[in-house]
């Protein structure tokens, strides 16, 4: 799945109200408390980054795009900072690493880990997610979803495992949203990949 970002007029609303170095998804659950008032600015919001906007977002899937991009960059999100670099080196030189984040995942002894990668031939902002690394980890998160309750998402749509949920809430803490939104105001009009 490709997403495009949109950078309307309306986005230097958003960004004022929002700015990259203030902004947490934490933060807003907790000051609409997941209320009306939430859902009217995440709306306004997902107008501007094109979230559900169907008008932006291309829902073609394309093999050959999955197996040479997107696999490729999911599996380098497995590796240590320099294994990632390494990867992106070798197989796409074109590809700028930004950062990479690791946060300890609930309840086990593993860590869970995203980074971000840019590329400039392709008009790209890549955020990747490593995804379960051991068989332990996967044993905590098929017992996690299946009988522990579902939170609401930050977003106020919808339900998501706690599990997922606590990993995303410490990623964006550590800054992971926010160097999204930097690199979409620096790099206008490049798509999002998320893997």
């Amino acid at each position: 799945m490709k997403l495009k970002a949109q950078t309307s007029s309306n986005y230097s609303q958003i960004y004022n109200e929002f700015p990259p170095n203030n902004i947490s998804l934490t933060e807003l659950s907790n000051k609409f408390n997941v209320s009306q008032e939430l859902e009217d600015k995440y709306r306004k919001t997902n107008q501007n980054f094109a979230v559900f906007n169907e008008s932006n977002v291309e829902l073609t899937y394309r093999d050959n795009f999955i197996r040479l991009k997107i696999f490729p960059l999911a599996a380098a999100a497995y590796g240590t900072d320099k294994n990632i670099v390494d990867c992106l080196t070798e197989i796409y030189p074109e590809f700028k690493f930004i950062k990479n984040w690791v946060v300890k995942c609930q309840g086990v002894d593993a860590s869970c880990s995203a980074f971000i990668a840019v590329s400039i031939t392709d008009k790209a902002v890549v955020l990747a997610f490593r995804g379960t690394d051991t068989f332990w980890q996967l044993t905590h998160e098929v017992i996690e979803t299946l009988f522990f309750q579902k939170v609401l998402s930050v977003f106020g749509h919808g339900y998501v495992a706690f599990y997922f949920d606590n990993i995303f809430t410490q990623l964006d803490k550590k800054g992971v949203t926010e160097e999204v939104i930097t690199l979409l105001n620096e790099y206008r009009g490049y798509e999002v990949w998320v893997c």
